[in-house]
């Protein structure tokens, strides 16, 4: 109730609603007590953001829930800062950092004011100072390039896709493999070997990301100063519409043929021919003409609803 009181600006339904709770739940030592205090904090900031008791208790409210591992408490903290204080800088971090559509429309609804988000956004890793910069929708990591829609790729781009919650195993395994069932037998040692062989990966070519593991969530860090930089138009994890992406970028609008496939993304010929095929079953380009003289082109129009 309190959280829909706040929403509607009813700020003394939403203190009796508190109140109430905080009664209902004396001395109590659940997560539903640390709500009572979350949006206690919540209500006393957008009340009266200027006032630093008010910033501080939800600073406070802020770090309890990163050591309870309540995420989206996180979140929410930072939706309410970046919005009341004007941060527009805070605000990128949270849409770009945040892999779901209606928290982003939130967001943009609760902007006071007209904005353009940048194309690109660059992720800080480390201690905050910049460093090297890589392209989480190349794969191009200087040293090494990942190829394009292909598991340590997909994997980059999965981690990357939310800047607070880390993913539990099942969860990654279903992005990782949309259309594999999660087996509690089977399942988790290809997303532990997946990790394993990213890991390998970094280590070879003296890359600062790394994966980190806690009480079995996976998330992204680095083991010295560097950058991601993310896209406002998010690839999908498939192969298929990450290659596409990755070949309008390097080909432009014009005409292509398979050895321009092979080219920009280095496969072989048959599996360049193979995604070809996907990606024209899925829409996205259009096939002219046979045999050697076949040519290909983008489907704007199509590509654009598939997304």
């Amino acid at each position: 109730y309190a959280n829909h009181y706040i929403n509607q600006k009813l700020w003394d339904r939403a203190h009796r609603a508190l109140t109430e709770a905080e009664t209902a739940l004396k001395d109590s030592q659940t997560v539903q007590a640390f709500f009572v205090e979350k949006w206690t904090a919540i209500l006393n900031y957008v009340q009266d953001p200027g006032s630093k008791q008010a910033a501080s208790q939800l600073h406070l409210v802020r770090e309890k829930a990163i050591k309870m591992r309540h995420w989206e408490t996180v979140r929410q903290c930072d939706r309410y800062r970046a919005t009341l204080e004007g941060d527009f800088g805070l605000f990128q971090h949270l849409y770009f950092g945040t892999p779901f559509e209606s928290f982003r429309h939130w967001l943009a609804q609760d902007w006071p004011s007209q904005f353009k988000l940048p194309p690109k956004y660059e992720w800080r890793l480390g201690d905050g100072r910049k460093g090297p910069s890589y392209s989480v929708l190349e794969g191009d990591f200087d040293k090494g390039t990942l190829k394009g829609g292909q598991l340590l790729h997909r994997l980059v781009v999965v981690l990357s896709s939310d800047f607070y919650r880390p993913f539990r195993l099942a969860a990654l395994h279903y992005r990782l493999y949309p259309n594999d069932y999660f087996n509690p037998v089977t399942s988790p040692p290809r997303v532990y070997d997946a990790v394993k062989r990213f890991r390998q990966w970094t280590s070879t070519h003296h890359i600062p990301v790394v994966i980190i593991e806690n009480s079995g969530s996976y998330s992204l860090g680095a083991s010295s100063p560097m950058t991601l930089e993310l896209t406002l138009e998010r690839p999908k994890e498939r192969g298929v519409f990450l290659n596409i992406a990755k070949l309008e970028k390097h080909l432009g609008d014009g005409p292509f043929k398979v050895s321009d496939v092979s080219e920009v993304l280095g496969t072989s010929e048959r599996s360049s021919r193979r995604l070809l095929q996907e990606a024209l079953s899925e829409g996205l380009i259009k096939r002219k003409g046979k045999g050697p003289a076949t040519i290909y082109e983008f489907d704007f129009n199509k590509k654009a609803k598939a997304a």
